[in-house]
């Protein structure tokens, strides 16, 4: 983002919280907080919450999984692939813990339960599972598009989402346009049919499908599109 020059709101974690930059909107709800220059909307409980119910899960066995935190930066950037400057971007959450599972599918279920019961909820993503709060992309793209909608009454404020896996999947259904990018490691997770699929990987299914829904929006594009 901060490549980009990018000053817009931004979900974080899943759909966690939003990030507001102060004064972007002229009104906002008072629930939300100040933190370095944004107003920030909580939707969950903050990541040392999720850390002390890892650590007092007794099933499955410890070496089922390894967090982020107990990986440290070196581990993550193996685990990922990032540099380490990227890896210490990634460890820096705020409102969930991400974690490698090393387990089987029967330990993860048990482990699944027993986290719901502490009130947190699982997120399977493409390589990694996140633990936080009943929060979700979706929740906080329609929290969002609200923001903008109240804000921009006349005019029809319409959203396009795009991911590659299960935990992308409420915000594309939440989304206006949904759009599915083809993953070169795993399948397809299950869709609804108004989900665009994308026959592309990675960037070229990004333009593919945002190009596919420009085009279905009525919206010409130039000659490099």
């Amino acid at each position: 983002r901060a490549e980009l020059n990018n000053h817009q709101p931004f979900v974080i974690e899943n759909g966690a919280a939003i990030y507001l930059p102060a004064n972007y909107f002229k009104q906002v709800p008072s629930d939300v907080l100040e933190s370095d220059g944004y107003l920030v909307k909580e939707f969950v409980e903050g990541r040392d919450h999720w850390q002390s119910i890892l650590q007092r899960q007794k099933s499955p066995p410890n070496d089922a999984f390894i967090t982020f935190q107990e990986a440290g930066i070196k581990k993550i950037a193996e685990m990922t692939g990032l540099n380490h400057d990227q890896a210490s971007l990634a460890s820096e959450r705020r409102y969930g813990e991400p974690l490698k599972w090393l387990g089987s599918e029967q330990e993860f279920d048990i482990f699944k339960k027993s986290i719901e019961q502490e009130g947190g909820k699982l997120l399977k993503g493409g390589r990694f599972v996140h633990l936080s709060g009943y929060c979700d992309k979706g929740l906080a793209l329609r929290w969002l598009m609200d923001m903008y909608q109240s804000s921009n009454i006349e005019r029809n404020c319409v959203s396009i989402g795009l991911g590659d896996s299960e935990n992308d999947m409420a915000m594309l259904e939440a989304a206006d346009y949904g759009i599915l990018i083809k993953s070169p490691s795993h399948q397809f997770p299950a869709a609804s049919d108004n989900i665009y699929k994308t026959q592309a990987l990675g960037p070229k299914g990004w333009v593919e499908g945002v190009t596919n829904i420009i085009k279905k929006l009525g919206i010409k594009l130039d000659n490099k599109g």
